[in-house]
């Protein structure tokens, strides 16, 4: 029979690891990372981010002569960075797993200044609805149009996925 002091001397072991005779009983289990599948979604959605709007930046304006191309090709990859750069995840969506894609059409002029923005095609949910108007804001301006054209009108595709 086990005396009540040998009780807790058992217990306390068993939570090392080791019975009360020294030996070890069982592996103590390993503590897990903290939760880094957030984190890890964040780092997708980035660079899936990237990737998207890089894939499907669609321009509409004219063609022009090859250095002229190599400049707009040059801007576009400057907003390509900052739309990447500014775009937000809500934390709501993340947490409810809300993925969406939308379409939006921005007009720019000269300086790079956005005079209008349209949501061409929403993605149907709120929380990422509501975040096209405040990415707009903090686009705004964009780099200054290249090739001395006046105004510029284009699609800006946004996604919103977790991987």
């Amino acid at each position: 029979m086990i005396k009540p002091m040998s009780l807790i001397k058992h217990a306390k072991c068993l939570r090392m690891g080791v019975t009360p005779n020294g030996i070890m009983d069982f592996q103590a289990p390993k503590r897990k990372p903290a939760n880094t599948r957030m984190g890890t979604m964040l780092k997708n959605f980035t660079l899936f981010v990237a990737s998207v709007i890089a894939l499907t930046f669609v321009f509409t304006a004219a063609s022009a002569p090859a250095h002229a191309a190599d400049d707009m090709k040059k801007w576009q990859v400057q907003v390509i960075k900052a739309v990447a750069k500014n775009q937000r995840y809500p934390r709501s969506a993340i947490a409810r797993e809300i993925e969406g894609k939308a379409k939006v059409r921005l007009v720019v002029a000269a300086d790079g200044s956005i005079t209008s923005h349209e949501v061409v095609e929403g993605t149907g949910e709120a929380v990422l609805d509501r975040e096209i108007p405040k990415l707009v804001e903090k686009l705004n301006p964009l780099p200054a149009l290249p090739g001395g054209q006046d105004e510029l009108s284009f699609l800006l595709p946004l996604t919103w996925t977790l991987n």
